[in-house]
């Protein structure tokens, strides 16, 4: 009779050898169930060939992944889905939360930078766009193009303490670095609306042209750049008087969205003919032109001001522009109609994708930083 430890042993070694067996044994699945999933996607199985000399099935050929180019290699990026329609970016002054505008609907989702992911949800009036924030961070403006108002927002709460009515249609706002006047321009008015914001209130009103876009407030306060949707212009206002000066001639095309360079020496603004301005402040006059996407619409500069991003509506992609030979160096895919881009302190842009309702985070470093494979 079979003592008990030798029996033992037998029946290990057996499950052992049939272990091994199993596994050095070519397997190949019948159907794509066969396949677990990996990381949320379902990879599809491939049948063996039915009958000698058949063709196997050759292998996928490589993508190329959003982001991809000659010199920057991939950059990663996430999505966040937000509300309906987000059309304005806009970071907070203490650089945690990034604000959206949601387009079609009366919402704004706050995004906090470090969890990656909707922090909270504010209604605002309807059909929210543009936004600001006083220097503080205390109280941001938003533009409710449907309402014909100017909400003014608690920040911390997300109280709506007050709202001033506009024009028709607000869409830009911008607010002066003193924080004490917000400029508000309407897509279908010809009139400029100052807003005082310690009484918060409309100061003056400005007669200027048809479909004003864009606004950029001077470093020193002292002038407003405002440009015309419709005609080739850029006008120049002084901000102490409130008073147009002049304009600036596009040359090549109605321009819509502008940036002011730290300095104040040069303005960049996106023109209807897919290209990007930039402007000699000094001389009002354009020094170069540089090709991006289709339908370019915002426009961020770098925390460092060396580059320059272009968000294409009308390619889905984003130009990131080199400013020392004011040079397209990359070009990185992102959702369907992106409308606004603002930069993060982190090297983090955030992108939103109207036609999407996502918001495209890129984790994006210059090449001098970090060469990516």
């Amino acid at each position: 009779m079979m003592s008990r430890p030798w029996t033992t042993a037998c029946f290990f070694r057996t499950l052992i050898s049939a272990y091994l067996f199993f596994q050095m044994a070519p397997w190949t699945p019948k159907t794509a169930a066969a396949f677990p999933r990996l990381r949320g996607k379902t990879v599809k199985a491939q049948t063996a060939p039915k009958a000698l000399g058949q063709k196997a099935a050759e292998p996928p050929k490589p993508v190329d992944l959003p982001g991809r180019s000659p010199e920057s290699g991939t950059f990663p990026i996430s999505t966040i889905r937000v509300d309906k329609g987000p059309s304005v970016a806009v970071i907070s002054p203490t650089n945690q939360r990034v604000y959206i505008s949601n387009s079609r609907g009366q919402h704004l989702s706050v995004i906090d930078s470090f969890l990656g992911r909707v922090w909270r949800t504010m209604r605002v009036g309807r059909g929210p766009a543009g936004m600001a924030f006083t220097p503080s961070g205390t109280m941001l403006l938003v533009c409710n193009g449907q309402d014909s108002r100017v909400s003014f927002i608690e920040a911390a709460s997300g109280r709506e303490w007050r709202t001033v009515r506009v024009g028709d249609g607000p869409r830009f706002i911008a607010i002066t670095h003193d924080g004490q006047k917000a400029y508000v321009s309407c897509e279908r008015s010809d009139r400029l609306y100052v807003i005082g914001i310690a009484a918060r209130r409309l100061l003056k009103i400005i007669p200027v042209a048809p479909w004003l876009s864009g606004l950029a407030v001077a470093p020193d306060d002292r002038v407003v750049y405002l440009a015309a949707g419709i005609e080739q212009k850029i006008y120049v206002l002084d901000a102490r008087a409130d008073r147009i000066l002049g304009h600036i001639s596009a040359e090549i095309g109605p321009v819509s969205h502008l940036a002011v360079s730290g300095d104040g020496q040069y303005l960049y603004a996106t023109s209807a003919k897919d290209t990007v301005l930039k402007i000699d402040l000094i001389t009002g006059q354009v020094m170069k032109r540089v090709a991006v996407g289709s339908n370019p619409m915002d426009i961020a500069l770098s925390v460092d001001e060396r580059y320059l991003f272009v968000a294409n509506a009308g390619s889905n992609n984003l130009s990131i522009v080199e400013l020392a030979n004011f040079t397209e160096a990359h070009v990185v895919a992102v959702g369907s109609q992106p409308t606004s881009v603002v930069a993060g302190p982190n090297d983090e842009l955030y992108v939103t994708n109207s036609g999407a309702d996502t918001v495209s985070v890129i984790h994006w470093q210059p090449l001098d930083k970090a060469r990516l494979p």
